[in-house]
Protein backbone atom coordinates (compact mmCIF):
# COMPACT_ATOMS: atom_id res chain seq x y z
CA UNK A 1 0.00 0.00 0.00
CA UNK A 2 1.69 3.64 -1.65
CA UNK A 3 1.86 6.13 1.24
CA UNK A 4 -0.97 7.95 -0.78
CA UNK A 5 -3.51 4.84 -0.01
CA UNK A 6 -2.32 4.59 3.69
CA UNK A 7 -2.65 8.58 4.07
CA UNK A 8 -6.24 8.13 2.27
CA UNK A 9 -7.29 5.25 4.83
CA UNK A 10 -6.10 7.06 7.58
CA UNK A 11 -8.53 10.08 7.22
CA UNK A 12 -11.39 7.84 6.03
CA UNK A 13 -10.77 5.72 9.78
CA UNK A 14 -11.03 8.97 11.30
CA UNK A 15 -14.43 10.13 9.07
CA UNK A 16 -15.36 7.14 10.00
CA UNK A 17 -14.98 6.76 13.40
CA UNK A 18 -16.91 10.89 14.00
CA UNK A 19 -19.57 9.76 12.09
CA UNK A 20 -20.63 6.51 13.40
CA UNK A 21 -19.62 8.01 17.11
CA UNK A 22 -22.36 10.53 16.49
CA UNK A 23 -24.94 8.13 15.12
CA UNK A 24 -24.22 5.96 18.77
CA UNK A 25 -23.79 9.45 21.10
CA UNK A 26 -27.17 11.02 19.54
CA UNK A 27 -28.94 7.44 20.51
CA UNK A 28 -27.33 6.86 23.77
CA UNK A 29 -29.40 9.15 26.29
CA UNK A 30 -32.40 8.39 24.05
CA UNK A 31 -31.93 4.37 23.80
CA UNK A 32 -33.07 4.24 28.05
CA UNK A 33 -35.52 7.46 27.94
CA UNK A 34 -37.56 5.23 24.98
CA UNK A 35 -37.39 2.40 27.53
CA UNK A 36 -38.69 3.98 30.14
CA UNK A 37 -41.53 5.52 28.17
CA UNK A 38 -42.73 1.85 27.13
CA UNK A 39 -42.76 1.04 31.22
CA UNK A 40 -38.95 -0.66 31.53
CA UNK A 41 -37.94 -1.84 34.84
CA UNK A 42 -34.66 -0.74 36.22
CA UNK A 43 -33.62 -4.11 35.70
CA UNK A 44 -34.92 -4.07 32.34
CA UNK A 45 -32.96 -0.24 31.88
CA UNK A 46 -30.26 -2.61 32.85
CA UNK A 47 -30.69 -5.32 30.59
CA UNK A 48 -30.99 -2.34 27.61
CA UNK A 49 -27.69 -1.20 28.03
CA UNK A 50 -26.01 -4.09 28.23
CA UNK A 51 -27.73 -6.34 25.68
CA UNK A 52 -25.61 -4.78 22.70
CA UNK A 53 -23.20 -6.53 25.05
CA UNK A 54 -23.91 -9.85 25.05
CA UNK A 55 -22.58 -10.34 21.94
CA UNK A 56 -20.14 -8.11 21.28
CA UNK A 57 -17.67 -9.17 23.96
CA UNK A 58 -17.63 -12.78 22.10
CA UNK A 59 -17.57 -11.18 18.50
CA UNK A 60 -15.01 -8.11 18.87
CA UNK A 61 -11.91 -10.39 19.75
CA UNK A 62 -12.87 -12.72 16.85
CA UNK A 63 -13.67 -9.96 14.56
CA UNK A 64 -9.86 -8.47 15.36
CA UNK A 65 -8.20 -11.61 14.45
CA UNK A 66 -10.49 -11.85 11.13
CA UNK A 67 -9.76 -8.78 10.02
CA UNK A 68 -5.73 -9.84 10.35
CA UNK A 69 -6.26 -12.82 8.20
CA UNK A 70 -9.25 -11.20 5.36
CA UNK A 71 -8.35 -7.16 5.80
CA UNK A 72 -10.56 -4.67 7.37
CA UNK A 73 -13.00 -3.34 4.42
CA UNK A 74 -15.45 -6.19 4.84
CA UNK A 75 -15.55 -6.03 7.97
CA UNK A 76 -15.97 -2.29 7.70
CA UNK A 77 -18.67 -1.84 5.54
CA UNK A 78 -20.58 -4.85 7.20
CA UNK A 79 -20.70 -3.35 9.93
CA UNK A 80 -22.74 -0.02 8.47
CA UNK A 81 -25.09 -2.53 6.87
CA UNK A 82 -25.85 -3.74 10.23
CA UNK A 83 -26.06 -1.06 12.59
CA UNK A 84 -28.55 0.49 9.88
CA UNK A 85 -30.77 -2.36 10.61
CA UNK A 86 -30.80 -1.81 14.29
CA UNK A 87 -31.91 1.58 13.88
CA UNK A 88 -34.88 0.21 12.04
CA UNK A 89 -35.25 -2.35 14.58
CA UNK A 90 -35.58 0.45 17.46
CA UNK A 91 -37.66 2.32 15.21
CA UNK A 92 -40.04 -0.83 14.68
CA UNK A 93 -40.22 -1.84 18.85
CA UNK A 94 -42.93 -0.84 20.90
CA UNK A 95 -41.82 -2.47 24.02
CA UNK A 96 -38.70 -2.85 26.35
CA UNK A 97 -37.72 -6.08 24.99
CA UNK A 98 -38.15 -5.73 21.46
CA UNK A 99 -35.71 -2.46 22.58
CA UNK A 100 -33.47 -5.25 24.02
CA UNK A 101 -32.99 -7.38 20.66
CA UNK A 102 -32.19 -4.38 18.63
CA UNK A 103 -29.69 -3.27 20.95
CA UNK A 104 -27.94 -6.85 20.42
CA UNK A 105 -28.09 -6.57 16.80
CA UNK A 106 -26.40 -2.91 17.27
CA UNK A 107 -23.92 -4.47 19.01
CA UNK A 108 -22.81 -7.13 16.67
CA UNK A 109 -22.61 -3.97 14.12
CA UNK A 110 -20.06 -2.38 16.76
CA UNK A 111 -18.03 -5.66 17.09
CA UNK A 112 -17.62 -5.84 13.42
CA UNK A 113 -16.32 -2.01 13.27
CA UNK A 114 -13.97 -1.09 16.15
CA UNK A 115 -11.67 -3.39 16.25
CA UNK A 116 -11.19 -3.27 12.24
CA UNK A 117 -10.71 0.55 12.18
CA UNK A 118 -8.29 0.88 14.83
CA UNK A 119 -6.25 -1.32 13.61
CA UNK A 120 -6.46 0.30 10.01
CA UNK A 121 -5.68 3.48 11.61
CA UNK A 122 -2.81 2.15 13.54
CA UNK A 123 -1.06 0.70 9.95
CA UNK A 124 -1.73 3.95 8.14
CA UNK A 125 -0.89 6.51 9.83
CA UNK A 126 2.62 7.68 10.22
CA UNK A 127 2.40 9.12 13.86
CA UNK A 128 3.75 8.37 17.07
CA UNK A 129 1.30 6.03 19.50
CA UNK A 130 0.47 9.41 21.22
CA UNK A 131 -0.63 11.32 18.36
CA UNK A 132 -2.24 8.28 16.94
CA UNK A 133 -4.03 7.93 20.06
CA UNK A 134 -5.09 11.79 20.32
CA UNK A 135 -6.51 12.35 16.54
CA UNK A 136 -8.34 8.95 16.37
CA UNK A 137 -10.03 9.73 20.73
CA UNK A 138 -10.42 13.56 19.23
CA UNK A 139 -13.06 12.32 16.53
CA UNK A 140 -15.05 9.35 17.63
CA UNK A 141 -15.76 11.82 21.13
CA UNK A 142 -16.33 14.56 19.37
CA UNK A 143 -18.49 12.50 16.73
CA UNK A 144 -20.19 11.23 20.13
CA UNK A 145 -20.48 14.73 21.82
CA UNK A 146 -22.31 16.41 19.21
CA UNK A 147 -24.40 13.29 18.95
CA UNK A 148 -25.42 13.66 22.61
CA UNK A 149 -26.04 17.64 21.91
CA UNK A 150 -28.55 16.63 19.25
CA UNK A 151 -30.26 14.67 21.86
CA UNK A 152 -31.07 17.41 24.12
CA UNK A 153 -33.30 18.40 21.79
CA UNK A 154 -34.75 15.52 20.68
CA UNK A 155 -34.99 14.44 24.42
CA UNK A 156 -36.27 18.11 25.31
CA UNK A 157 -39.10 17.81 22.87
CA UNK A 158 -39.89 13.70 23.51
CA UNK A 159 -39.87 12.71 19.78
CA UNK A 160 -37.63 10.09 20.75
CA UNK A 161 -38.26 7.61 17.43
CA UNK A 162 -37.90 10.41 15.15
CA UNK A 163 -33.92 9.77 15.22
CA UNK A 164 -33.71 6.19 14.32
CA UNK A 165 -34.82 6.45 10.14
CA UNK A 166 -32.29 9.24 9.86
CA UNK A 167 -29.44 7.23 11.40
CA UNK A 168 -30.59 4.09 9.51
CA UNK A 169 -29.94 6.42 6.13
CA UNK A 170 -26.58 7.67 7.33
CA UNK A 171 -25.07 4.09 8.59
CA UNK A 172 -25.80 2.77 4.96
CA UNK A 173 -24.52 5.93 3.51
CA UNK A 174 -21.53 4.96 5.53
CA UNK A 175 -21.13 1.94 4.23
CA UNK A 176 -20.96 2.48 0.65
CA UNK A 177 -18.40 5.31 1.04
CA UNK A 178 -16.53 2.48 2.79
CA UNK A 179 -16.85 0.24 -0.03
CA UNK A 180 -15.62 2.46 -2.70
CA UNK A 181 -12.72 4.07 -1.04
CA UNK A 182 -11.00 1.79 1.81
CA UNK A 183 -7.74 0.20 0.54
CA UNK A 184 -7.85 -3.52 0.92
CA UNK A 185 -4.10 -4.12 1.18
CA UNK A 186 -1.92 -3.93 3.99
CA UNK A 187 1.41 -2.77 4.45
CA UNK A 188 3.43 -5.15 5.79
CA UNK A 189 6.69 -4.51 8.24
CA UNK A 190 10.21 -5.89 7.00
CA UNK A 191 11.72 -8.68 8.63
CA UNK A 192 13.86 -7.64 10.64
CA UNK A 193 11.36 -5.33 12.30
CA UNK A 194 9.40 -8.10 12.61
CA UNK A 195 11.81 -10.32 14.53
CA UNK A 196 12.04 -7.20 16.72
CA UNK A 197 8.45 -6.90 17.36
CA UNK A 198 8.29 -10.92 17.70
CA UNK A 199 10.98 -10.76 20.70
CA UNK A 200 9.58 -7.81 22.17
CA UNK A 201 5.71 -8.57 22.21
CA UNK A 202 3.79 -9.14 25.08
CA UNK A 203 1.27 -11.58 25.61
CA UNK A 204 -2.03 -10.75 26.11
CA UNK A 205 -2.14 -12.10 29.41
CA UNK A 206 0.90 -10.04 30.29
CA UNK A 207 -1.25 -6.78 29.57
CA UNK A 208 -4.04 -7.42 31.93
CA UNK A 209 -3.57 -4.41 33.79
CA UNK A 210 -4.20 -2.67 30.49
CA UNK A 211 -7.67 -4.65 30.03
CA UNK A 212 -8.61 -3.60 33.49
CA UNK A 213 -8.42 0.01 32.96
CA UNK A 214 -10.48 -0.71 29.94
CA UNK A 215 -13.04 -2.85 31.68
CA UNK A 216 -13.17 -0.03 34.40
CA UNK A 217 -13.42 3.14 31.92
CA UNK A 218 -16.61 1.22 30.21
CA UNK A 219 -18.39 -0.74 33.41
CA UNK A 220 -18.82 3.27 35.09
CA UNK A 221 -19.73 4.54 31.42
CA UNK A 222 -22.16 1.92 30.97
CA UNK A 223 -23.85 2.84 34.49
CA UNK A 224 -23.86 6.28 33.48
CA UNK A 225 -25.08 5.62 30.04
CA UNK A 226 -27.88 3.07 30.46
CA UNK A 227 -29.26 3.83 33.92
CA UNK A 228 -28.58 8.51 34.69
CA UNK A 229 -30.66 9.64 31.89
CA UNK A 230 -33.79 7.62 33.30
CA UNK A 231 -32.80 8.18 36.44
CA UNK A 232 -32.54 12.07 36.60
CA UNK A 233 -35.87 12.41 34.95
CA UNK A 234 -37.34 10.30 37.52
CA UNK A 235 -35.68 12.85 40.02
CA UNK A 236 -36.96 15.65 37.88
CA UNK A 237 -34.08 17.20 35.95
CA UNK A 238 -35.09 18.59 32.23
CA UNK A 239 -34.76 16.79 28.95
CA UNK A 240 -32.39 19.52 28.36
CA UNK A 241 -30.06 19.00 31.38
CA UNK A 242 -30.09 15.13 30.19
CA UNK A 243 -29.13 15.20 27.34
CA UNK A 244 -26.44 18.40 28.24
CA UNK A 245 -25.31 15.52 30.60
CA UNK A 246 -24.15 12.98 28.18
CA UNK A 247 -22.84 15.84 26.09
CA UNK A 248 -20.52 17.54 28.72
CA UNK A 249 -19.27 13.71 30.11
CA UNK A 250 -18.19 13.35 26.09
CA UNK A 251 -16.50 16.97 25.70
CA UNK A 252 -14.53 16.05 28.83
CA UNK A 253 -13.66 13.08 27.31
CA UNK A 254 -12.75 15.02 24.15
CA UNK A 255 -10.26 17.33 25.27
CA UNK A 256 -8.57 14.44 26.97
CA UNK A 257 -8.10 13.28 23.53
CA UNK A 258 -7.00 16.77 22.42
CA UNK A 259 -4.60 17.23 25.14
CA UNK A 260 -3.10 13.55 25.27
CA UNK A 261 -0.25 13.66 22.49
CA UNK A 262 1.49 16.82 24.95
CA UNK A 263 0.90 13.89 28.04
CA UNK A 264 4.23 12.25 28.23
CA UNK A 265 3.90 10.62 31.95
CA UNK A 266 3.34 6.48 31.77
CA UNK A 267 0.40 4.12 31.81
CA UNK A 268 0.36 3.79 35.56
CA UNK A 269 -0.10 7.52 36.35
CA UNK A 270 -2.52 7.89 33.45
CA UNK A 271 -4.65 5.01 34.82
CA UNK A 272 -4.39 6.15 38.54
CA UNK A 273 -5.31 9.82 37.37
CA UNK A 274 -8.47 8.32 35.27
CA UNK A 275 -9.72 6.16 37.94
CA UNK A 276 -9.71 8.76 40.62
CA UNK A 277 -11.52 11.25 38.53
CA UNK A 278 -14.47 9.49 37.57
CA UNK A 279 -14.43 7.94 41.73
CA UNK A 280 -14.95 11.39 42.35
CA UNK A 281 -17.44 12.67 39.85
CA UNK A 282 -19.83 9.61 40.16
CA UNK A 283 -21.38 10.59 43.49
CA UNK A 284 -22.78 13.77 42.66
CA UNK A 285 -24.57 12.74 39.75
CA UNK A 286 -25.91 10.02 42.42
CA UNK A 287 -27.77 12.97 44.81
CA UNK A 288 -27.44 16.11 43.05
CA UNK A 289 -29.95 17.79 41.17
CA UNK A 290 -28.80 21.07 40.48
CA UNK A 291 -28.03 21.63 37.13
CA UNK A 292 -24.61 22.93 37.15
CA UNK A 293 -23.20 20.54 39.37
CA UNK A 294 -24.59 17.93 37.60
CA UNK A 295 -22.76 19.50 34.14
CA UNK A 296 -19.61 19.65 35.76
CA UNK A 297 -19.24 16.30 37.04
CA UNK A 298 -20.36 15.16 33.76
CA UNK A 299 -17.30 17.02 32.62
CA UNK A 300 -14.90 15.84 35.18
CA UNK A 301 -16.20 12.33 35.10
CA UNK A 302 -15.56 12.49 31.03
CA UNK A 303 -11.96 13.69 31.92
CA UNK A 304 -11.24 10.36 33.67
CA UNK A 305 -12.94 8.29 31.29
CA UNK A 306 -10.67 9.92 28.72
CA UNK A 307 -7.46 9.25 30.53
CA UNK A 308 -8.30 5.87 31.21
CA UNK A 309 -8.94 4.89 27.63
CA UNK A 310 -5.82 6.44 26.28
CA UNK A 311 -4.09 4.97 29.02
CA UNK A 312 -5.34 0.80 27.52
CA UNK A 313 -5.59 2.21 23.90
CA UNK A 314 -2.18 2.76 23.55
CA UNK A 315 -1.11 0.36 25.53
CA UNK A 316 -2.82 -2.10 23.20
CA UNK A 317 -1.92 -1.09 19.68
CA UNK A 318 1.55 -0.36 20.27
CA UNK A 319 2.26 -4.04 21.68
CA UNK A 320 3.14 -5.89 18.47
CA UNK A 321 2.25 -4.01 14.72
CA UNK A 322 1.87 -7.46 13.19
CA UNK A 323 -1.17 -8.43 15.23
CA UNK A 324 -2.61 -4.57 15.65
CA UNK A 325 -6.00 -6.63 14.81
CA UNK A 326 -5.65 -8.89 17.40
CA UNK A 327 -4.32 -6.76 20.23
CA UNK A 328 -7.40 -4.61 19.16
CA UNK A 329 -10.25 -7.08 19.47
CA UNK A 330 -8.87 -7.89 23.30
CA UNK A 331 -8.93 -4.25 23.67
CA UNK A 332 -12.70 -3.91 22.82
CA UNK A 333 -13.71 -7.14 24.32
CA UNK A 334 -12.57 -5.32 27.63
CA UNK A 335 -14.62 -2.46 26.42
CA UNK A 336 -17.53 -4.68 25.75
CA UNK A 337 -17.05 -6.47 29.26
CA UNK A 338 -17.46 -3.09 30.87
CA UNK A 339 -20.22 -1.92 28.82
CA UNK A 340 -22.00 -5.49 29.95
CA UNK A 341 -21.15 -5.85 33.24
CA UNK A 342 -21.70 -1.97 34.54
CA UNK A 343 -25.68 -2.22 33.27
CA UNK A 344 -25.98 -5.61 34.38
CA UNK A 345 -24.64 -5.16 37.92
CA UNK A 346 -26.07 -1.57 38.16
CA UNK A 347 -30.14 -2.14 37.04
CA UNK A 348 -30.56 -4.32 39.82
CA UNK A 349 -28.91 -2.56 42.17
CA UNK A 350 -31.52 0.91 41.24
CA UNK A 351 -34.10 -1.61 41.44
CA UNK A 352 -33.75 -1.31 45.60
CA UNK A 353 -31.46 2.16 45.67
CA UNK A 354 -31.53 4.64 42.71
CA UNK A 355 -28.56 6.25 43.84
CA UNK A 356 -26.39 2.61 44.36
CA UNK A 357 -25.16 1.89 40.98
CA UNK A 358 -23.45 5.51 41.07
CA UNK A 359 -22.01 4.41 44.46
CA UNK A 360 -20.51 1.47 43.16
CA UNK A 361 -19.39 3.02 40.21
CA UNK A 362 -17.36 5.23 42.35
CA UNK A 363 -15.75 2.64 45.09
CA UNK A 364 -14.91 0.61 41.57
CA UNK A 365 -12.95 3.81 40.36
CA UNK A 366 -11.27 4.53 43.88
CA UNK A 367 -10.48 1.04 45.10
CA UNK A 368 -8.61 1.07 40.94
CA UNK A 369 -7.11 4.22 42.21
CA UNK A 370 -5.97 2.59 45.52
CA UNK A 371 -4.66 -0.54 43.31
CA UNK A 372 -2.66 1.18 41.34
CA UNK A 373 -0.76 3.63 43.65
CA UNK A 374 -0.08 0.55 45.82
CA UNK A 375 1.46 -0.48 42.92
CA UNK A 376 3.82 1.92 41.60
CA UNK A 377 6.91 0.68 42.74
CA UNK A 378 6.70 -2.38 40.12
CA UNK A 379 7.34 -2.13 36.56
CA UNK A 380 4.70 -1.09 33.72
CA UNK A 381 2.52 -3.26 32.51
CA UNK A 382 4.11 -1.90 28.80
Amino acid sequence: MDWKSRNFNAYLSYSLSFVMSLLNGMLTPIIPLLGLSMGASQIELGLLGSAAYLIYIPLSSATGRLSDRLGRKSLIVASGLVYAVACIFYYMSSSPIQLIGARVVDGLAMALLWPAAEALLAESVALEPREMVSDFGVSWSFGAAIGALISSWVIGARRYSDVFLPASLVSSAFSIVALSTVSVKRANPGLEGQEVLERNARTPLQLKSVWMTAFLYAFCQGIVFALYPPYAELRGVSGLVIGLAVTSLMTGRTLVFLMFRKISVGFNVLAMAGSGLMGLAALPLAFVIDAWTILLSSLIFGLGAGLAYSASIQAALSVDSTRRGTYAGFFEGSIGAGYLFGPVIGGPIAQFVLQGPYVVCSVASLAAFVGIVRSRSKSSPI
